[in-house]
């Protein structure tokens, strides 16, 4: 179901391969007043252009004590760059319950947005004067077909994608539509409505702001700044993989109660338990009072020899999957380009690097064997390696 039409529009990311992609919600309490939409992909998306997102929000119908369309579109704010509110709020009431619908589409100003799987997606928030009373029974939801209005459900569509609904759309049709606690098991498909209640600043990871991984002689030491964190975090841990997939803890680390978020641990004489020249990879892992785990991105160190720019990808020749390692001097942007044998462009990627091993994870499983090129560009150099897709 498309919610709106274009007739002329500029896209930046005509290379961008979204394959097999979706993309789930969820609304949660922020601050006292506020409720925030969140998105949830079901792998980073980097430097797209959306098209278009729909939400709706529903509550118990109060009669007169029912927030106005006004008061809500007074009170939002759009954090993906490119959108903008199309026309204004939309309000029905039915069933009991009023629905209030945003239909947010693409202004054409050339920006960008990036939504990763370990971070902190906000779409959108909306003020609600009297929360304390109306959060009890505010949900965000996806009704059959849209409802009566075709707007009362969660959808997203961008330019490229291919996901699960079809036509760039990257709402899911045969899974549910959110995340968080008590979502309703229902679905499109099986003709019931979903939605999930107002969630907890739980159910969201915190955001890592940087991390980096640094050898000191025998030892590696680890560093880490996060935003948003709540009293549901409980602690860190540091883990250490030998081949950048398999993972184990290696220490914990207390949440601080200090203002600034900033973390440290150092995995001591590790030099010493593996060969020269040898990568070893990081990654830090929020565990929440509920027991849920969050991620930040891995951190590689080469032991005994630090180099500039470098890159390596592994294994190679692969199959299933493929890591990309890229060791920088200095943080900066890193661009990545996966070119086939005809030179043709098959997947590129935009992101910040950090000093230091930055470790990436390639998706390959929809490109045929066959032999393939990396390009990066970062830190004003270019450095290529060829891969075998078997």
């Amino acid at each position: 179901m498309k919610k709106v039409l274009f007739t002329a529009f500029t896209f930046m990311l005509s290379s961008i391969v979204l394959n097999a992609q979706t993309v789930t919600g969820t609304i949660v309490g922020i601050g006292t007043d506020s409720v925030g939409v969140y998105a949830r992909p079901s792998a980073d998306i980097s430097n797209f252009t959306p098209l278009n997102v729909v939400f709706c929000i529903s509550i118990a119908d109060q009669g007169a004590g029912n927030p106005t369309t006004a008061e809500l579109q007074t009170g939002m704010k759009i954090y993906t760059p490119n959108l903008v509110l199309d026309g204004t709020v939309m309000n029905v009431i039915e069933n009991g319950r009023s629905y209030y619908c945003f239909n947010l589409v693409d202004n054409t100003n050339g920006q960008t947005s990036s939504w990763l799987t370990t971070t902190t997606n906000v779409i959108a928030s909306i003020r609600f004067n009297n929360l304390g009373t109306l959060g009890a029974t505010m949900r965000l939801e996806n009704l059959p077909e849209g409802g009566s209005n075709g707007f009362m459900s969660w959808y997203v569509a961008m330019q490229g994608a291919t996901g699960e609904g079809g036509d760039g759309v990257l709402t899911p049709t045969a899974s549910n539509m959110f995340f968080g606690t008590s979502e309703n098991p229902a679905t499109n498909v099986s003709g019931g409505n979903s939605f999930v209640p107002l969630q907890t600043p739980a159910v969201l990871p915190v955001k890592f702001l940087h991390f980096t991984a640094t050898a000191n002689q025998m030892d590696v030491i680890l560093d880490w700044e996060v935003a948003g964190e709540t009293t549901s975090t409980s602690h860190y841990e540091i883990e250490r993989s030998y081949n950048g997939k398999d993972f184990a803890g290696i220490a914990t680390v207390a949440k601080s109660n200090n203002i600034s978020k900033r973390y440290n641990g150092t995995d001591a004489d590790i030099l010493s338990r593996m060969a020269s020249r040898s990568l070893v990879y990081y990654r830090i892992k929020e565990v929440t009072r509920n027991g849920k785990a969050f991620y930040s991105d891995v951190r590689n160190v080469r032991m005994g020899d630090q180099p500039e720019f470098t890159i390596n990808v592994f294994p190679n020749p692969a199959h299933d999957y493929a890591i990309l390692n890229i060791n920088l001097v200095k943080t900066g942007n890193m661009f990545v380009q996966i070119t086939d044998a005809s030179g043709k462009i098959v997947s590129t990627m935009n992101t910040n690097g950090m000093k230091g091993g930055n470790t990436k994870q390639l998706d390959i499983q929809s490109l045929q064997p066959g032999s393939y090129f990396i390009k990066v560009i970062a830190n004003d150099q270019v450095k290529t390696s060829r891969l075998i897709i078997k």
